[in-house]
């Protein structure tokens, strides 16, 4: 059974409990009370820089209405395993003026074989006449999350 430890907290200046148990497996002789990043076992290591197949896209969105219009058709077509959005202050120039713009920016997670039907979905939703879709390959991560990732996309439409 876990147990509660009672560990400083640098940014409250409070004390709060911290549950988390390492199983045997994880742990170098015995079970022992830590941080969840101890968890990364070695063998995840070797696979911690292979995902190539794994991709971000990067898009802002002029409203968050069209952002999650966006989002919620990648996730239910299983385009993206997930998506984060928030709102950021945009500057550029769009045909020779200044602009100064509040946007919603999106981190779409999806998979390489995917990426194409993300694009196109894109340009059918999004409001701009040239939208920003930049797409960033992740060369490492946590295993179990990109495996999750992988997971979420390759399954089967109606089970979502």
């Amino acid at each position: 059974m876990p147990r509660v430890v009672q560990t400083k907290n640098p940014f409250q200046g409070k004390n709060f409990p911290f549950l988390f148990t390492l199983p045997h497996r994880y742990a170098i002789g015995r079970p022992r009370v830590g941080f969840i990043s101890d968890v990364v076992r070695k063998e995840d290591d070797a696979t911690m820089n292979q995902t190539p197949d794994v991709p971000v896209i990067i898009l802002s969105t002029a409203s968050s209405e069209n952002a999650k219009a966006i989002a919620g058709v990648l996730i239910r077509k299983r385009l993206a395993a997930c998506v984060n959005m928030t709102s950021v202050l945009s500057y550029y120039h769009w045909n020779g003026e200044f602009c100064e713009d509040c946007e919603t920016l999106m981190v779409i997670k999806t998979m390489d074989s995917q990426k194409n039907g993300v694009m196109d979905a894109i340009r059918s939703l999004h409001t701009y006449e040239l939208p920003e879709m930049v797409v960033i390959p992740i060369t490492g991560g946590f295993p179990p999350y990109l495996t999750w990732l992988k997971e979420e996309i390759q399954k089967d439409h109606s089970s979502g």
